[in-house]
């Protein structure tokens, strides 16, 4: 970044002097105006953009302190180095009540010199990162004026990332300020000269953040590197998903970012790190592992008896086969709520239920570092369903119980259905079965 300077100087050897330093010894900053006193660098400043104004501190018509303080006044953002000589050393601390950066002795030195200009260069890159921040929050927030647009064409890359799970599909938007430790990580993973270019915000809660650098500044492949290099420096991180938006415009910012949570929550398998290209997310997903019938019946019978363990055993297995064909949280999430939504025909109050496992296992996946953790939290839930269930009258032989067996029967029809199944299922013999059947 190139910073404009005008110099106030009514000495041309004294301009000449301060131009050609800058020249050599201050890259980062160019003269783009010269006035002879103040009152001409005041009316100069309407047509120039200046960052930087140095000035004498005596000249004619409009000296520099006068001229300090209507800059202050008009444009405040323009840092501003008054030059005295020692003579005027107790006026030139006058400077300080208009906020003058910095002062500077006549003559000057060129080390002094190039050691300020080096300290403004980097207020000023602040200042502009702080502005350039807010800018840029503006739209990812949708905070930005109605029909506003930027002055120039800006594409920019974009990329959320998530630690642990899923984002909670029953929590509002969390608002908090990142934590300078966070920035911290973000700094360390840049070069010097990237570390004014890439702008770190909050997600929607505490373990989603986005990452944005303007199209222009940073390579993409470069991007993608940054948003790996942050993720795997991330503490408390077991895994993370990236999804990655390449060359949008500020002004489809929203949208964009909703597309990427979509594909987000699509594309999350737990415990693997991964980055993906919001271009590329359609490539095809491995088939979901489907929890069996038989299964699904040996669980229902078990949850009956309240045996939350073995059931334990079974989901186990389908687990391990879910981590083995790397498997998306999304569609682990689904497979299970089609089954407590199996299980829970026979639940007096079902939809209060369902309700409460839902936001149980919404909870579950928003922060869930491992297969164990999973099975522990889905066995959570089937505790919940187990305290619930309409159980088996304690009377086998009544015709309540009977029905009981009817029922399972008529809900199972499309299974692989045995006598001897259904006889394990309920804890009677063979024989017995038939007793029922002529009874009732």
């Amino acid at each position: 970044m190139i910073y404009n300077v005008m110099i106030a100087e009514d000495e041309p050897a004294a301009m000449r002097h301060l131009k050609s330093t800058i020249v050599r010894w201050c890259p980062d900053f160019t003269v783009i105006a010269e006035a002879e006193d103040g009152l001409d660098a005041f009316e100069k400043l309407k047509e120039n953009p200046v960052d930087v104004l140095i000035t004498d501190i005596r000249m004619p018509r409009c000296d520099g302190l006068e001229l300090a303080a209507k800059v202050r006044e008009r444009y405040p953002e323009i840092r501003t180095i008054i030059l005295s000589g020692y003579q005027e050393f107790e006026y030139a601390r006058e400077a300080m009540k208009h906020r003058v950066v910095q002062y500077l002795l006549k003559p000057v030195n060129i080390r002094k010199f190039k050691d300020m200009m080096d300290e403004m260069k980097a207020g000023l890159d602040d200042s502009r990162y702080l502005k350039n921040y807010d800018f840029y929050r503006s739209y990812l927030s949708e905070e930005s004026m109605p029909g506003k647009k930027p002055e120039r064409l800006i594409k920019v890359h974009l990329s959320v990332l998530r630690l642990n799970g899923l984002h909670h599909k029953y929590h509002e938007k969390t608002s908090y300020s990142l934590p300078h430790e966070l920035k911290d990580v973000l700094v360390d993973v840049l070069l010097p000269e990237e570390k004014q270019d890439i702008y770190l915000y909050n997600g929607r809660d505490r373990n989603e953040y986005y990452l944005l650098c303007e199209k222009d500044k940073i390579h993409y492949s470069r991007f993608r590197e940054i948003v790996r290099d942050f993720g795997d420096s991330l503490e408390n991180c077991s895994y993370y998903t990236a999804i990655i938006n390449l060359g949008i415009t500020l002004q489809r910012l929203p949208s964009a970012l909703n597309k990427l949570f979509a594909i987000l929550r699509e594309r999350t398998i737990l415990g693997a790190s991964k980055i993906y290209y919001e271009h590329c997310s359609q490539v095809e997903i491995n088939a979901p592992v489907a929890i069996s019938s038989v299964s699904r019946s040996e669980m229902e019978h078990l949850l009956v008896r309240n045996e939350i363990e073995k059931i334990g055993l079974i989901l186990e297995k389908w687990l391990d086969k879910c981590s083995r064909r790397k498997m998306p949280l999304k569609q682990i999430e689904l497979e299970f709520s089609q089954l407590i939504n199996h299980l829970s025909v026979n639940v007096p109050d079902r939809n209060c239920l369902l309700m409460k496992s839902e936001i149980m296992l919404d909870d579950i996946l928003g922060d869930i570092s491992s297969y164990p953790e999973l099975l522990k939290g889905f066995l959570s839930v089937f505790r919940l369903l187990g305290s619930s269930i309409d159980r088996m009258p304690q009377c086998i032989g009544s015709e309540e119980s009977f029905n009981k067996i009817i029922s399972y029967v008529r809900q199972h029809l499309s299974d692989d259905l045995s006598v001897g199944f259904i006889c394990s299922q309920f804890n009677i013999s063979h024989s017995y079965l038939n007793k029922l059947f002529h009874k009732y």
